[in-house]
């Protein structure tokens, strides 16, 4: 604040990109297709991973006596439940057994996603997957080196706001090399 207790405000110097595109603006779609695809995953193995089971001719309920109008006792439909289709006569009736899906081709699927993630950001893929192999110091220049470009463009484009920023705030009396 000031003498008059007025508040002084912050400060702001306006740092750009090329185009006015915020730094993230390539990840979105692709973050939003990752969330998608982690809650597709989710619900995914809640729903179809478990065994199930499907009844004909009959109609459990949750308290073994017949079925309510309102259905308020009827068993719940689902995965690793019993699942019912009451359609032919009790002398008739059978189980069918329903295995659970593997839920790995989704997670690939996500996988994938991340790894694209990755590429159209120019961020190493190693930054988004961990792995417990060791890239050689080669590799990991090779894989930073889109990194580092976009970092080497960064500092020419925001180095003057970035001075003028630490000028104003008393940080820095000499020019930034």
């Amino acid at each position: 604040v000031d003498a008059q207790s007025n508040p002084l405000g912050i400060p702001a110097i306006h740092c750009h990109n090329k185009g006015y595109r915020s730094e993230h603006w390539k990840a979105i779609p692709m973050q939003d297709a990752i969330n998608r695809t982690l809650a597709d995953i989710l619900y995914a193995i809640d729903l179809v991973s478990k065994k199930s089971f499907l009844g004909f001719g009959f109609h459990p309920t949750t308290d073994g006596k017949a079925k309510k109008t309102d259905n308020s006792n009827a068993l719940t439909i689902g995965a690793g439940v019993l699942n019912t289709i009451p359609d032919k006569a009790p002398d008739e009736a059978s189980l069918q057994e329903i295995e659970g899906e593997d839920p790995r081709p989704t997670i690939e699927a996500l996988i994938s996603l991340i790894t694209l993630t990755a590429q159209i950001t120019d961020t190493p893929v190693s930054r988004f997957i961990v792995t417990a192999q060791i890239a050689s110091d080669d590799t990991i220049k090779a894989q930073n080196d889109a990194l580092d470009k976009k970092a080497e463009d960064r500092r020419g484009l925001f180095e003057a706001q970035v001075v003028a920023i630490m000028k104003m705030n008393g940080v820095l009396s000499m020019p930034c090399v």
